[in-house]
């Protein structure tokens, strides 16, 4: 996965103006977290499929995990996208 640190972040604990001149919570921020969601649980998607593909005995609990960590991102994803648009 490409890194992420030099893509400009939000400081939310205050109402002031970052480093990289937007307002913590603006769309900008929002589009950017909504962005690297969807990569996330591509990537994650992605991999999870690799997985069950392999010929190799598999734990549940792997599946399970990966199947939670794309759930979650899909929640704060569809959290994130009815607050903003």
């Amino acid at each position: 996965m490409e890194s992420l640190s030099h893509q400009p972040y939000a400081d939310t604990s205050s109402n002031t103006l970052t480093q990289t001149g937007f307002k913590p919570h603006s769309l900008k921020t929002h589009s950017l977290t909504i962005s690297y969601l969807k990569r996330e649980i591509t990537c994650l998607e992605k991999q999870l499929k690799r997985i069950r593909m392999q010929n190799k005995p598999m734990y549940t609990s792997t599946i399970s995990t990966y199947d939670d960590m794309i759930n979650a991102r899909k929640a704060k994803l569809h959290t994130i996208m009815s607050r903003v648009y």
